[in-house]
């Protein structure tokens, strides 16, 4: 996939046929460098700070039938999964089991029964489908509402891998004492030099690598702490 650049910004690439067009005056409107460009597989593809990213959009009618007919993991998810780092599917519409049998239903002014004809969808396997997606097919999946949430989520996504190796909230220590970048639970001297004014993640660690004990790290001078 071709992906281009507008000077110093990454343009966001839609491709131009019924559905995904749609979307580009929402994301103009949101400040997104749009470029409407041929694509062969995915609705909207940009360039994070080093992955490919793919979004398919998909109404939820739209959903439906792929499930029937197997387009979506067939032949869009393998095409997008060959050619890009990261592959994302939103799911846009409102859906929920019925409060009494669990089939599904869609919203449309009032609840009713999901998808056409005799068959009756049930909830637990249309949202299995997604979730075999998800663990098995490797795809982010989101749900939205309407168009406006869609184009609120594809610009979120944007702005986010534009900065991903900047982003560094996840890089903490919990107050159940676990590295919540990594589930590794941090070393007790770590977790001890943690708790310094003005001490993170990444001076304690450096600060467990340098003192292998409680007792080092508290004996240690200014001087030498300066040093790290």
């Amino acid at each position: 996939a071709v992906l281009l650049r507008d000077g110093s910004a990454v343009s966001l690439l839609i491709d131009p046929r019924a559905g995904s067009i749609d979307y580009v005056p929402l994301l103009r409107g949101l400040g997104a460098p749009v470029e409407v460009v041929n694509l062969e597989f995915g609705d909207c593809v940009f360039q994070g700070s080093d992955h490919a990213v793919a979004v398919e959009i998909k109404k939820f009618d739209d959903m439906l039938t792929c499930v029937t007919t197997g387009r979506f993991a067939g032949l869009q998810l393998p095409g997008m999964a060959s050619q890009y780092d990261e592959v994302y599917l939103i799911v846009e519409g409102l859906w929920r089991p019925n409060p009494n049998d669990g089939t599904l239903e869609q919203w449309r002014g009032s609840w009713i029964a999901a998808g056409h004809g005799k068959r009756r969808w049930q909830y637990r396997d249309f949202t299995a489908f997604l979730e075999t997606m998800e663990v098995k097919g490797g795809v982010r999946l989101r749900r939205t509402s309407n168009p406006d949430e869609t184009a609120r989520t594809v610009y979120g996504l944007y702005s986010w891998w534009l900065q991903y190796e900047g982003h560094r909230s996840h890089l903490a220590l919990n107050r159940a004492g676990r590295d919540v970048a990594i589930f590794v639970r941090p070393t007790f001297v770590r977790r001890v030099a943690a708790e310094l004014p003005g001490c993170g993640y990444d001076k304690s660690g450096m600060l467990a690598g340098a003192f292998p004990t409680v007792r080092e790290l508290m004996g240690a001078s200014e001087k030498k702490l300066r040093t790290l």
